[in-house]
């Protein structure tokens, strides 16, 4: 493989937890004991995402609980992962555009542009430059876009491109956080094992 791009939604969770679990206090336990086998992993999921409370600023109801877990394990983690995997060779992406809920970004993937300055075929450019020469600048033409650089991968991810309402953007993404994509990969690797 030469060389990847991977991007995110900036809301990927919340489609997938309904508003009726927001007081539900049974539904994350069973969510987690649904998915790993093994107690020990599952206690170790549970402990790291505590039932919400005043103190705890990542969550205030159980819906929000899953939704972070859900966030994280089975959506942006992968992007940090594949990114730290392949440093030198990845750019990663945040949609945030609209709605930025899971999937918002597949229309503009398949959009038919009428000219060079609809939105969609900026993102097109990226995406047609990167499958054509391995980098997502070198045939970019479409008003409106910038150079899209490699990713700083530290604590958390900079130099992602933020592809927003307002246009295109780079910034550091705090969706992508090591001490919980690390733990997830703890976890992954304790329940493959």
């Amino acid at each position: 493989m030469e060389s990847i791009l991977v991007t995110h939604c900036v809301d990927e969770a919340s489609a997938f937890v309904p508003n009726y679990l927001e007081d539900n206090t049974t539904a994350f336990v069973a969510e987690v004991q649904s998915l790993y086998d093994k107690v020990s992993v599952q206690n170790e999921i549970v402990q790291f995402y505590p039932p919400p409370n005043s103190s705890n600023p990542q969550y205030q109801t159980e819906q929000g609980r899953i939704q972070t877990y859900m966030m994280y394990s089975y959506f942006t983690c992968h992007v940090r992962i594949i990114a730290q995997a392949f440093q030198n060779s990845t750019w990663v992406g945040q949609w945030s555009r609209g709605t930025g809920k899971h999937g918002a970004d597949i229309p503009a993937v398949f959009h038919n542009a009428t000219s060079p300055t609809d939105f969609e075929s900026g993102y097109q450019d990226y995406l047609i430059s990167h499958a054509i020469t391995g980098d997502p600048n070198t045939l970019r033409t479409a008003n409106g876009t910038i150079e899209w650089p490699k990713p700083i991968i530290g604590n958390v991810i900079g130099n992602v491109l933020n592809i927003g309402d307002s246009g295109y953007s780079i910034f550091t993404d705090g969706e992508l956080p090591a001490n919980e994509c690390d733990f997830w990969l703890q976890m992954w690797q304790q329940s493959s094992t």
